[in-house]
């Protein structure tokens, strides 16, 4: 572990020094080695301690290089974030360039390694939706708006972007995997008057961290009254959501005509949600986790296990399933299909296909969804459905795309954990139930239920393991 942080501490210090010259992994590892054969514990102590940025500011706002000094002779491995974010308005600027953070963290460097034996730090910063830190880069929206579209591409040409940005202000090391416009109440109320439908956006402020710890997820009480009491005068109330969590919006959805979640969104937020209000942009995200109707089902994922107590009952019902999402169009799914009934190697592979057609009078973007189930399973309580594959497309009204998606051992088997032995992926010779899109459901514990036409089931019989096919140790 010490390693791998030396490892990121080494490629910060090469890369600041020589990043044109293509530094070679192999040196990396050799200038590692070196280091820490000579690590005293006092050094050890001192590479496990990080530092606020702000704290290395003098009283004119630049580097205080005798405070680094400082924390050098004391052998402190990290610093963490931009100093300028947590100042405000600082001789006109609002923040730091990517030139002046990366002389910023150039200048520390230096000094560590002057004073600390050769020992560098390493520098990291919470990029959580774009280097937003410093003044000139690219900002996002929060991952989890960026969940909601189930679109791989878009989640990683962020991230690809993030990392640019950030490793051009001279920071190698991201903590990141992870609207409220002031108006005068009278102006709006000549139009309230007239118009056939409220918008009241409802949520939570801005927070972060520990100050955004609370109690109880529900709203408000006063919120939640708050729209009733506009939906009672007969309007048609459109409600947005701003939120950083799924709150408990207790029975608000069914007093509202319709409900727009614009979770953690940014700058942009509200634009994206006015757009989509007024028919601009066709919505195409989906719940990217299960919103909960209740306090005591936060903990209850999509995957549960079939023996959780929600798994049947109206008081372990979901606000929205996982996948949840709507449009201003409609999406028919038809002829689904199943390349085999049987697998008899854990070589095989199932294909899967399903036809899409938008079946409405616009075009819209559908996000094609595949879920296995292991009804029975020996050596674990199995869960009610995992989501395996996806794609999301794009339809104009009245066309339609084959989807297709292929199985492997890698989706229908699961880790069987031994003590002594390691984890064993094994893929058990059982039925396996395929179903297309989140809400449907394919019954599998009831032999009289009606076929699904969106579910279909295979049979993996390989005899090669006590309980099925061993597929990886």
């Amino acid at each position: 572990m010490l390693k791998s942080w030396m490892s990121a501490v080494c490629y910060t210090v090469l890369s600041l020094a020589v990043f044109n010259g293509g530094a070679a992994a192999d040196e990396w590892d050799a200038k590692v080695d070196e280091i820490m054969a000579n690590f005293t514990n006092v050094d050890v102590v001192g590479q496990m301690t990080q530092i606020a940025g702000y704290g290395l500011l003098n009283s004119t706002y630049q580097l205080d290089e005798e405070a680094v000094r400082g924390f050098a002779k004391y052998h402190v491995g990290s610093y963490l974030s931009p100093p300028m974010s947590d100042l405000g308005e600082i001789d006109g600027k609002w923040g730091w360039t990517t030139a002046e953070m990366r002389a910023f963290v150039a200048g520390i460097q230096k000094i560590a390694m002057e004073e600390n034996g050769g020992h560098p730090m390493v520098y990291g910063t919470d990029s959580a939706h774009g280097n937003a830190l410093v003044t000139d880069t690219v900002y996002f929206g929060q991952q989890i708006n960026a969940a909601a579209t189930f679109n791989p591409d878009l989640v990683y040409e962020q991230g690809r972007i993030t990392a640019r940005d950030t490793l051009a202000s001279g920071i190698p090391w991201i903590f990141d995997p992870v609207l409220d416009i002031m108006h005068n109440p009278l102006w709006p109320r000549e139009y309230a008057t007239k118009a056939e439908y409220t918008v009241a956006v409802i949520g939570e402020e801005v927070y972060e961290e520990k100050t955004g710890d609370i109690n109880d997820l529900t709203l408000p009480l006063g919120q939640i009254e708050y729209v009733k009491e506009l939906a009672s005068t007969g309007t048609k109330v459109i409600l947005v959501l701003f939120e950083g969590r799924p709150r408990i919006l207790n029975d608000l959805p069914e007093n509202v005509y319709a409900v727009l979640n614009g979770m953690l969104s940014c700058e942009q937020g509200g634009k994206a949600v006015a757009e989509i209000i007024y028919g601009d942009v066709n919505p195409s995200g989906r719940m990217p986790i299960t919103y909960p109707k209740d306090t005591g089902n936060v903990m209850i994922p999509y995957r549960h296990r079939v023996s959780t107590q929600c798994a049947s009952g109206d008081y372990c019902e979901p606000q929205w399933i996982f996948g949840h999402g709507l449009s201003y169009t409609d999406f028919t799914y038809s002829d689904m299909n199943i390349s085999t009934a049987n697998v008899t190697s854990s070589s095989d592979s199932v294909n899967v296909s399903v036809t899409v057609t938008n079946s409405g009078s616009v075009a819209g973007k559908e996000t094609v969804m595949l879920f296995l189930t292991q009804p029975y399973r020996s050596i674990s309580v199995p869960e009610v459905k995992q989501l395996k594959k996806f794609s999301k497309i794009s339809l104009e009204a009245g066309a339609s795309q084959t989807v297709s998606f292929e199985l492997t051992a890698a989706d229908w088997s699961v880790y069987y954990p031994q003590i002594g032995q390691g984890l064993k992926l094994v893929a058990e010779d059982a039925d396996y139930v395929v179903a297309i899109k989140p809400e449907t459901d394919c019954d599998v514990y009831n032999e009289t239920a009606a076929a699904n036409p969106l579910c279909a089931t295979f049979t993996l019989s390989t005899g090669e393991y006590p309980f099925g096919s061993l597929v990886a140790e």
